[in-house]
């Protein structure tokens, strides 16, 4: 009888039984998020975040297939540095091929990662503990359950509304945090490969492993964050109780393999200007906090270690124990301690949840192998046990389960929302011109059209973090003259103000009414919206300034530094007699028209960027920052046509080299994977 064909990451026997399980566990979720998947568009989740992400896939879809820099957000930055690209393109992507809008694909995206995350939970609990029914009953519990309500008072304030529905689904709806959710998903997938590659020496579950954990960091960072915490703790719990020392090895190749895979985007700078915001994304971690969480972990090592040496089946146990310490560190410590590890430990709330839903089933596991000698090891007993478990937990989550398709609220008509109304009214009457804008309407500012402003929705990949002091002066001081400043100081042609009463969802304005009787009224609804004029000598973003007072300007000391930012503003506003014609020609280009005197040069209210190069024909001119972060240009007297252009930066260039070279790395362990299939099946 001729064998079956070996399957290389899973055993031949069970083949089948891994496809179909998987399958219907993936049915299962899709049937609970249906609403995801098939029609929603408009969550009524105005204060989510969900809006940025929209927007930023359907600036995306409009520049397609990639664009270098963005104008919208930031007075400019990289697009690289923005956010990672998985989500953004994956969304544009199915915008474009589904001919549906982006907030349509973005749902579609996220939800269907959030099922394959369920049937993910499934493939990695069945490769690392063997066992079948266990995997089960792990997918099955987090597609219902969340025991982190147990242990977190705070998450139980908004469960109600969405019937204690899991926290991983919660925070993809209420927060919009579909990139976490999407990351979450290819986590347990990386980790079932790399299992099986650092346990069976596999080279096609290496070059898997890699893909998997490429993905998850290219969809979000914490997501890669979770993936490095568990993966460290896979590593070392095989390594003890396998006493393999090549562990080592093919859990750095991974490692390698997996960054070259994202080298193309995740370079150096972007690395640097993550890490120079982070303290404004996420609070600072606490040094003292941090050796406690070292210490822990040592003390786990030394544990697990004594306990769990050459003892290849306790593998499971020690990582989901590790698993359950680290996350429970981090979210509990904070909570009930008070301890910085780790940025918001509250965003990795489903990642304890999970955490508990495996420690619970292996502590119910062991339970039962004291318990089962008392019943007996036929059949009849262990269907009586599953049905009991079963029966318990769809009456923990029934709950949800019975009103699960109502936790998908869409608003009625999106056009009647003011984040909607001020969009489309900025777009028909302040085409092209940069906004400062704040609340909720700062999310969905991009939804529908591509319209600058000075705001953006993801700071960490802000360039110049002068703007920050902008946003801070804006919503917070009293005075409505040095805001003004501010704004003239950074091209903003107009303000949007949301007043208390407003329908925007946030009240960021300290002060929403001191540009009152200063600046002309554009807009006014009546229900607390209103958009002022921010007065400016001339329009667009090229300034003819004069070498002089530029050269007296010091670096800022702070947002209460007047004299000097007065004096910027000055020099802005109130320097030569000349009009710069600006314009854009596309994303990656500029063209300015210039008349410039011998002791003038030309000033971009344009954060600084060394990637762009200036032209006059064929002769380059000198760039350089100024003390507000905006682009100096050295310019020759008369009167000149420049053009500006972004060039693919250096380390963008080697990135793109790094990851062409590891993606066929990955294609020659797949496909070593697949011809020893094949030999394997000829021979037998």
């Amino acid at each position: 009888m001729k064998a079956s064909p070996r399957v290389p990451f899973l055993p031949a026997t069970s083949f089948l039984s891994w496809v179909v399980d998987a399958l219907l566990i993936f049915l299962i979720a899709a049937g609970l998020v249906w609403p995801l998947l098939t029609s929603t568009t408009y969550l009524d989740h105005w204060e989510s975040i969900a809006g940025a992400f929209i927007g930023d896939a359907h600036y995306l879809a409009e520049n397609w297939p990639h664009t270098q820099w963005y104008p919208l957000w930031y007075g400019g930055t990289r697009f690289d540095y923005v956010y990672p690209p998985a989500l953004r393109y994956g969304t544009a992507g199915l915008s474009l091929l589904l001919d549906a809008s982006t907030a349509r694909t973005y749902h579609l995206y996220t939800a269907f990662f959030y099922c394959f995350g369920i049937a993910g939970v499934y493939v990695f609990v069945r490769i690392v503990s063997g066992s079948r029914s266990m995997a089960w009953f792990a997918a099955l519990a987090t597609v219902l359950l969340s025991p982190a309500y147990l242990f977190l008072d705070y998450i139980q304030a908004y469960a109600d509304g969405y019937f204690r529905a899991p926290q991983r689904l919660i925070a993809l709806l209420r927060w919009g945090e579909g990139p976490h959710t999407s990351a979450l998903a290819l986590v347990m997938p990386a980790l079932a490969a790399s299992y099986r590659a650092l346990t069976r020496k596999s080279l096609p579950a290496v070059g898997l492993a890699a893909v998997l954990a490429a993905l998850v960091v290219s969809n979000n960072f914490y997501g890669g964050v979770s993936l490095t915490i568990l993966f460290a703790i896979l590593v070392w719990t095989i390594w003890i109780t396998h006493r393999d020392h090549g562990v080592w090895a093919r859990a750095a190749a991974i490692g390698a393999l997996g960054y070259s895979l994202t080298a193309f985007w995740l370079v150096p700078s972007y690395l640097r200007i993550t890490r120079a915001n982070l303290s404004i994304v996420d609070a600072d971690s606490q040094p003292l906090h941090l050796l406690a969480a070292l210490a822990l972990a040592a003390a786990f090592g030394v544990a697990s270690h004594r306990w769990a040496s050459r003892r290849p089946e306790a593998c499971y146990g020690v990582f989901v124990c590790g698993a359950l310490l680290a996350f429970g560190g981090i979210v509990l410590g904070e909570h009930w301690f008070g301890l910085k590890i780790l940025g918001s430990p509250g965003r990795l709330v489903p990642e304890f949840d999970l955490a508990l839903i495996l420690c619970g089933l292996l502590l119910a596991s062991w339970v039962w192998s004291r318990l089962e000698p008392w019943f007996g090891e036929g059949l009849l007993p262990r269907r009586i046990a599953l049905l009991i478990t079963i029966g318990l937990g769809l009456g923990a989550s029934y709950h949800y389960v019975s009103h699960a398709w109502r936790i998908y609220p869409e608003t009625a008509d999106h056009r009647q929302r003011i984040e909607y109304r001020i969009s489309e009214w900025v777009n028909k009457y302040l085409p092209g011109e940069r906004t400062y804008v704040d609340g909720s309407t700062r999310f969905w500012f991009n939804t529908w059209h591509d319209l600058p402003y000075l705001t953006g929705s993801a700071h960490q990949g802000m360039l110049n973090q002068a703007v920050l002091r902008v946003q801070w002066q804006v919503r917070l001081d009293a005075s409505a003259e040095t805001s003004i400043r501010w704004l003239e100081s950074f091209g903003v042609d107009a303000i949007i103000i949301h007043e208390e009463r407003s329908q925007d969802a946030y009240d960021d304005y300290d002060y929403p009414r001191k540009f009152a009787g200063l600046l002309p009224v554009l807009y006014d609804n009546g229900e607390g919206d209103v958009i002022y004029r921010v007065p400016r000598r001339y329009p667009g973003l090229a300034r003819v300034v004069e070498r002089a007072a530029i050269a007296q300007l010091k670096p800022m000391q702070g947002g209460g530094d007047i004299e000097n930012l007065s004096a910027y503003a000055r020099a802005v506003e109130q320097g030569p007699d000349s009009a710069a014609a600006f314009a854009w020609r596309g994303s990656d280009r500029m063209h300015v028209s210039a008349e410039v005197e011998p002791e003038e040069m030309l000033l971009l209210q344009i954060s600084y960027d060394p990637a762009w190069s200036a032209r006059i024909g064929d002769r380059e001119l000198e760039t350089r920052k100024d003390v507000f972060g905006q682009m100096l240009v050295d310019v020759p007297p008369g009167r000149h046509e420049i053009d500006f252009v972004f060039e693919l930066p250096l380390e963008n260039l080697m990135g793109r080299i790094l990851a062409g070279l590891g993606g066929l790395v990955v294609v020659s362990l797949l496909g070593a994977g697949f011809l020893s299939s094949r030999a394997d099946q000829t021979a037998g």
